[in-house]
Order: structure tokens, then C-alpha cells, then sequence
């Protein structure tokens, strides 16, 4: 049940939209803002930590994603 902050690079705005199911680090005032901010708000904290829970409970992993990506490339060239 944590909130994952996570920087923005490869395909992370496919699965972390910030402040909502995760914080995204974009430079140090902007992260720190968002973590004092869920310090000082326990329903802020919750609401993130709920839809991070409903976005990871079900969805892929990135090694899934790259293994199920792997195989449709090789494929066409089969």
C-alpha cells in the first residue's frame, strides 16, 4: 500500500499519472511540494494510495509487458 514515486522516463506515463496514483519526479521543489502535501493531508494520502492500489492490483508488469511485446515483434519476423 505505498505510493510509488517514480522519475519520468520510458513508458512511466503509461501506468503513473501524478497525484493521483503516484508522485512523479519532475525536479526537487516539485516532489517535495507533493510529499509535504500528503503529510499535511490524510484523505490526500489515501486517495492516492487507493487508486495506486486499483491501478497495480490487476495491471501488468513491465516485465510482462516486455516479454508479451517481445514475442509479437519476433513473430513477425517469423
Amino acid at each position: 500500500g505505498l505510493i510509488p514515486i517514480v522519475t519520468n522516463v520510458g513508458e512511466i506515463n503509461k501506468y503513473c499519472k501524478n497525484m493521483y496514483n503516484s508522485l512523479i519526479y519532475y525536479n526537487d521543489d516539485n516532489v517535495m511540494k507533493n510529499i509535504f502535501e500528503l503529510i499535511g493531508s490524510e484523505e490526500s494520502y489515501k486517495k492516492i494510495r487507493r487508486n495506486s492500489i486499483k491501478t497495480w492490483n490487476n495491471s501488468s508488469t513491465y516485465r510482462h509487458d516486455l516479454i508479451t511485446n517481445f514475442y509479437e515483434i519476433s513473430n513477425y519476423f517469423i
